[in-house]
């Protein structure tokens, strides 16, 4: 099964079994799959996205702290343009690919992501 936010939402709190989860935009946040991709179009503050086995991309990041993690899958993020972001990311059999901008020592998004299975990747826009 697959669940499909449309347009502008605001907070987003789904947990399924297997299936695919696709949201084009969110205020924040709360995706947890035992099985299945995550992605997210446009995120605007925190969020906690989840999955067992599977994918997690989240084209743009706006801020807040964002938390994204997977057993077996690749992570990947793009914070907005102009945002100063942080990553605290690790793999246990992947690379991680940090390609973030932080203008300043405080970053308006914070991202921590982890994979056992799978690489990371975090770039600004």
């Amino acid at each position: 099964a697959e669940f499909r936010g449309v347009g502008r939402l605001g907070d987003v709190d789904f947990e399924g079994a297997k299936g695919s989860v696709k949201l084009d935009e969110a205020a924040s946040a709360r995706l947890i799959l035992l099985a299945g991709d995550v992605t997210v179009g446009r995120l605007g503050g925190d969020a906690r996205l989840g999955t067992q086995k599977g994918d997690i991309r989240v084209a743009e990041a706006l801020s807040g702290t964002v938390e994204l993690s997977t057993e077996s899958g690749d992570v990947s993020i793009g914070a907005a343009r102009g945002v100063s972001a942080s990553l605290d990311a690790g793999t246990s059999y992947g690379r991680v690919h940090n390609a973030l901008k932080n203008a300043d020592d405080t970053a308006a998004l914070h991202i921590r992501a982890t994979t056992s299975y799978g690489d990371i990747s975090a770039r600004s826009l």
